[in-house]
């Protein structure tokens, strides 16, 4: 009966040995995978910031604006005035901070990789 005991606890224990290889390699993707993930959404975020502003550049309230502040003009008729220490008005895209990678605890990854081997 012992020896019976034994021989399982020694397959059970070479198996866990088996499936730690994988599963470190596993772990290893998700993290790589969530920081490509934080990386991209960034990168969207910034891409709809610049098509935003390509848009913004075609119409006669930018030329008017870019005018005025790149090269002081000013429309016929009219004097201009330097006023300091105002507030800017103009939709610049703010600073984007990079977006965390989210953290998956082990729970999460073992559901993870549980629902990866059932698809």
């Amino acid at each position: 009966m012992r020896w019976g005991m034994a021989a399982t606890l020694a397959l059970v224990v070479i198996a866990c040995g088996l499936y730690y290889g994988p599963l470190r390699d596993f772990m290893k993707q998700e993290n790589a995978y969530q920081k490509e993930l934080a990386t991209l959404t960034s990168l969207q975020r910034q891409n709809k910031a610049i098509k935003d502003q390509i848009a913004a550049v075609g119409s006669d309230a930018w030329i008017a604006r870019e005018a005025r502040s790149q090269f002081q003009l000013v429309p016929k008729g009219s004097q201009a005035f330097v006023i300091t220490n105002l507030p800017s008005d103009e939709n610049e895209p703010e600073a984007q901070t990079p977006a965390k990678p989210t953290e998956l605890t082990l729970g999460q990854r073992l559901s993870d990789l549980w629902q990866a081997l059932l698809r």
